[in-house]
Formats: structure tokens, C-alpha cells, sequence
């Protein structure tokens, strides 16, 4: 039998990766719930990556790289020293969602919390300082919490994929400008009030992958079409990554 390759972050093999980043120098950082763990791609060298943090982490759930700096839960960590800050001031909300827009420079993130309001809010990089937005989600059937961010450069509003309130869009200001939960003559059994994912493809089209499937939103006509799907495997879809201009 072929032995299992075991990595730093697998103990007593449980490995729950709950976010990955790459930066400039081919590391991948893997997120899992008491730390962060770094693979070489060109030499395939593995370890902890050791990080100083002002507070205790218990559950890990988002990472993101951008310039030298990785974005784990609540804090900035800087990649040369490991040290780390949180990003909002007060009491730390544990699992936070963050998204950069490369194009831009722009992040955002939010709070994550069952039956409470979250906020959102947007990184000042230039001024090193987070701006709230708005708290503008109340909770659904006891959930709250942001899967994924996307901001559209064709309608230069944030998108959102929550679980418990679907797909939410907001402007620039935080002013909701509506919640897409069900598709016209759907059924209550197949509405997406619990959303995963979000691609936007260059024909303007927003893939939004949810509890019942996947679904496509014209962001020029604003309607919506049902992508059906064959084979015996789960509906819901966590993910969606794009393949010879192809969504999947």
C-alpha cells in the first residue's frame, strides 16, 4: 500500500483547509483552524508558517494575498515577519470574509455572526485604515455570513453571496440595491437563499453557485436562467473557476 504523504498541517490526519493563497515567489499558504501552513511549488519544501498574533485564533476561514501581505480571518500578516494586526478595531468576529479586487486595489470584508447584523467595510490601503460601509444584513432563519465578495466593473456595484439572504448588491456607498433570493416561476424548494460562489465572465454574465445548482445572471437585462446539470453528484456549488471561457 502506498504510505500517505502527510503535511504539516494534518494532525492526527485531520486536515479542514478552509482557505488558500499564492504569492510572487510560488508559495502556496493553506488556512486551516489553528494556523497557517506554506508548500514551495518549485521545491516542494513544507512547514508552518509561524505567525505572531495580538489574540487567540480558533477557526480559521478566509485567506488572501495581496503586495507582501496575507489576509487570515481578522488579521494582516506581514509575510517577512509573520507579524500580525487585526484589521477592525474592537471585538474580533473570528471567521471574516475578505475579497481584493486586483484590478482596482480595492478590499473589502465583513463581519460573520449567527443571528446578529453584520457590517460591511472597505480597506483604505493608501491610509492604512478600514472604513465601514454600512451594516446592512440582518440575519435569516438564524444565518449570517458572507461567502464571497465580487465587485462587477460592469455595474460598479458589490456582489455578494451569502448564506441566508442570497445574492445581495450594493453600491459604492453600502446602500442595498436589492436581494436576488429566487428565479421567476421557481419553486420555494429551489429559490438560492443560500449562496457559495460568484464568477463574472467577459460577456457581462454573473454565475452565482448556490444551494440548488447554478444559476446565470445577465448583469445588462437583469434576468435569470437556471443552468441544469446531469450525473449523480451534489447540487450544491462551492466554487466556480473559469476554463477556456468557460464557467464550471
Amino acid at each position: 500500500m502506498k504510505e500517505r504523504r502527510q503535511y504539516p498541517f494534518c494532525a492526527n490526519e485531520t486536515c479542514l483547509i478552509r482557505g488558500i493563497a499564492a504569492d510572487e515567489q510560488d508559495n502556496i499558504y493553506f488556512a486551516y483552524d489553528f494556523g497557517i501552513s506554506k508548500i514551495n511549488t518549485r521545491t516542494g519544501e513544507q512547514n508552518i508558517f509561524r505567525v505572531n498574533l495580538p489574540i487567540k485564533i480558533t477557526a480559521a476561514y478566509s485567506l488572501t494575498y495581496f503586495n507582501g501581505k496575507l489576509y487570515f480571518n481578522d488579521f494582516e500578516i506581514d509575510i517577512k515577519t509573520g507579524k500580525g494586526k487585526l484589521l477592525v478595531k474592537g471585538e474580533s468576529a473570528g471567521k471574516r470574509t475578505h475579497y481584493i479586487d486586483k484590478r482596482t486595489g480595492r478590499m473589502w470584508l465583513s463581519d460573520s455572526y449567527w443571528n446578529k447584523e453584520i457590517a460591511i467595510y472597505e480597506y483604505n490601503f493608501d491610509k492604512n485604515k478600514v472604513d465601514t460601509i454600512g451594516t446592512i444584513l440582518k440575519p435569516l432563519n438564524g444565518q449570517n455570513q458572507v461567502s464571497q465578495f465580487h465587485f462587477s466593473p460592469t455595474t460598479n456595484t458589490l456582489f455578494m453571496a451569502t448564506l441566508g439572504n442570497g445574492l445581495c448588491e450594493i453600491d459604492a456607498k453600502g446602500n442595498i440595491q436589492q436581494f436576488i433570493t429566487a428565479e421567476k416561476s421557481q419553486t420555494k424548494a429551489d429559490s438560492i437563499i443560500i449562496t457559495y460562489s460568484i464568477y463574472e465572465d467577459d460577456k457581462q454574465q454573473l454565475w452565482i453557485g448556490h444551494n440548488s445548482g447554478l444559476s446565470r445572471l445577465d448583469l445588462k437585462t437583469r434576468t435569470f436562467t437556471k443552468t441544469a446539470h446531469k450525473g449523480n453528484f451534489t447540487k450544491q456549488v462551492y466554487s466556480i473557476q473559469a476554463e477556456n471561457k468557460t464557467a464550471c
